[in-house]
C-alpha cells in the first residue's frame, strides 16, 4: 500500500501508480570517506553489489575463498522478466543470457502419476523472453566478467 506524506502531493509518483517501486540511491558515494567497501562473497549478490556500487562511483574489494573454477558449479537459476530487467541495469545484456541459457515459452504441470494439470505461457511480451533458464555458473561467469571490467572493482579470489 503506498503511504504518503500529508504535506506531500495528494497523488502517488507515477512509478507507484504504475505498480513499480520508485528507485532510490541507498548510499552515496561518499558514504565509504575513500575507503572500499569489502563485500565477502562472489555469488550473485555480491557481485551485483560490486557492480552497483562500482556504477555509483564507489570502490570496491570483492573477496571468495573459492577459485573462479570453483564458482562454475550449481543448478540451475529460471530467470523471471524482472530478473533479467535487472542483469541488463548491471550490463548482462538479454542477448547474453539467452545465448548461454534456454528461452522457456511454456511450463507445465502435472500429477505424479502423469496426469496433465495445467499449463501456463510464459513467453515474453514485445520481442523479449518471458523468461530463461540458465546454468548457475554460467550466469556467475558474466557478472564475473562485468565486475573485473571495472576500474574500482578489486576481486580476490583463490585461484
Amino acid at each position: 500500500m503506498f503511504m504518503r506524506n500529508p504535506s506531500l502531493s495528494s497523488h502517488p509518483p507515477a512509478s507507484v501508480q504504475a505498480g513499480r517501486a520508485e528507485p532510490k540511491r541507498l548510499i552515496s558515494p561518499d558514504v565509504n570517506q575513500g575507503h572500499p567497501v569489502l563485500i565477502v562473497g562472489a555469488g550473485v549478490s555480491g557481485l551485483a553489489a560490486a557492480i552497483a556500487l562500482s556504477d555509483i562511483g564507489i570502490e570496491s574489494i570483492l573477496l571468495d575463498r573459492r577459485s573462479r573454477d570453483e564458482l562454475m558449479d550449481g543448478a540451475g537459476i529460471n530467470l523471471q522478466p524482472e530478473a533479467i530487467e535487472a542483469l541488463n541495469s548491471l550490463g548482462v545484456s538479454t542477448r547474453m543470457l539467452m545465448e548461454v541459457g534456454a528461452t522457456i515459452t511454456k511450463q507445465s504441470y502435472y500429477f505424479p502419476d502423469g496426469r496433465h494439470v495445467c499449463s501456463l505461457d510464459k513467453s515474453g511480451q514485445d520481442g523479449s523472453p518471458g523468461q530463461i533458464a540458465i546454468p548457475r555458473g554460467e550466469l556467475l561467469r558474466l557478472l564475473l566478467d562485468v565486475a573485473a571490467s571495472k576500474n574500482n572493482v578489486k576481486l580476490l579470489m583463490r585461484h
